[in-house]
């Protein structure tokens, strides 16, 4: 197995609500060269089993974390994470199709550059944007 450009670390804690939509947003992302390591942080609801779901068409290492907590479920995702780079994805964020894509077209132009983030839109339970 070749080592991808981008690790995509989710944890992931009784997200059963969101969780689909957020990996359907990485599984229509216009950039392709990536693995997604998903941390299981003692998950009691139907999570993981949306996330098996996913399994084989996203390239999804599942890994545990006994230690409950988003810090050493994200840590025990970077350990686990083989990519050159990291993108971070909570398990009730979406993406936009480009959004990978961008980013790397910007780190690659930009070469000193090491850390790049987003702006964020707050959505309210029907999937609207909410207003400031």
């Amino acid at each position: 197995m070749s080592k991808p450009l981008v690790s995509i670390v989710m944890p992931v804690y009784n997200s059963e609500s969101t969780i689909r939509r957020s990996l359907e947003s990485v599984k229509n992302q216009t950039f392709e060269d990536f693995e997604f390591v998903i941390v299981d942080n003692n998950c009691t609801d139907s999570s993981m089993s949306i996330v098996n779901e996913f399994k084989n068409e996203l390239n999804i290492n599942i890994i545990k974390c006994e230690t409950p907590g988003i810090v050493p479920a994200l840590n025990s995702g970077l350990r686990a994470a083989r990519g050159e780079w990291i993108a971070r994805q909570d398990a009730d964020d979406y993406w936009y199709r480009q959004k990978l894509e961008k980013q790397m077209d910007f780190l690659k132009q930009n070469p000193d550059v090491q850390i790049l983030g987003t702006q964020i839109r707050l959505l309210d339970e029907e999937g609207q944007v909410q207003e400031k």
